[in-house]
């Protein structure tokens, strides 16, 4: 039996951490390596979608034969790097693909939490001679609602915040393509995140059904008692995580503001019918 290979390729949230000379290059040198690619918009629960690929593979290997062992390999690509490499995109379009989305306005409130001053320090010190010290000590002076506002506002080129429309605009491309499902957070997180726990696990059997791995039903609520947290795979991104922290967040400078440049999406991936919210 054939070794299974995992790429788990991420959008990630700087487009610094990534370039079509090294990931390009991955992808041209070896195309049949990953049996499939993950892309979640950051802050959307990119660590619950990790764990439960990372538990579901090991039940598969383990129900398959014991001594079978799998990579995990991060392959993380920007907006830039799939947007203008058609070489490189054929070869991701016909790969399995799960593409992982959240109400974005949660994903403006997680990351805004995210966003701490020792967070932008840390890239400062990563990618020097950026803009990334002229954006420490400039959001160091704004309020949280101020911080917030800016995420979902902005029109500036600048990461991150350009984050939230060019990061949502590359998961609407890779929702179109062929051979993908889409993951939702709300159906994924259970009830300790305030979902449920049998959209839970109709996700996770969606999940295992799509990617054709050998789980039994055992191993599946396994899977869904073990989710949530940081218990079992580790991560310094995890904050607690849960559906409509927004309405406790946003004010009416948010919401108006949303509306306007972010509100399509929330139509489109059906969390909402219009923009009367």
């Amino acid at each position: 039996m054939k070794k299974i290979w995992f790429i788990l390729s991420m959008v990630v949230l700087f487009n610094a951490y990534a370039h079509y000379s090294h990931e390009g290059k991955y992808i041209e040198t070896n195309p049949n390596k990953g049996d499939f690619i993950v892309l979640t918009i950051p802050k959307s629960g990119s660590y619950l979608l990790n764990k439960c690929l990372i538990l579901a593979i090991d039940k598969h290997i383990k129900n398959k034969n014991p001594k079978l062992t799998y990579n995990l390999q991060h392959c993380y690509i920007s907006s830039n790097y799939y947007s203008g490499q058609t070489q490189v995109l054929q070869k991701l379009r016909t790969k399995k693909k799960i593409v992982m989305i959240r109400d974005l306005r949660d994903v403006a409130v997680s990351l805004t939490n995210y966003l701490t001053l020792d967070i932008i320090q840390s890239f400062c010190k990563m990618f020097p001679n950026t803009n990334y010290e002229y954006l420490a000590k400039w959001y160091n002076n704004l309020s949280y609602d101020d911080r917030l506002f800016s995420l979902i506002n902005s029109d500036r080129n600048v990461v991150p915040l350009n984050h939230m429309k060019t990061q949502s605009n590359s998961a609407v491309y890779w929702m179109n393509t062929p051979n993908t499902y889409i993951c939702k957070y709300e159906d994924l997180i259970g009830p300790q995140g305030n979902g449920t726990r049998e959209k839970q696990l109709n996700e996770i059997e969606n999940i295992v059904q799509f990617l054709e791995l050998d789980l039994k039903k055992e191993d599946v609520n396994f899977i869904a008692d073990n989710l949530y947290g940081d218990s079992i795979v580790k991560t310094f991104t995890f904050r607690g995580g849960g559906i409509g922290q927004w309405e406790n967040t946003f004010q009416l400078e948010h919401v108006k503001a949303f509306k306007e440049k972010l509100g399509k999406y929330l139509i489109e991936w059906g969390y909402e019918k219009d923009n009367n919210w």
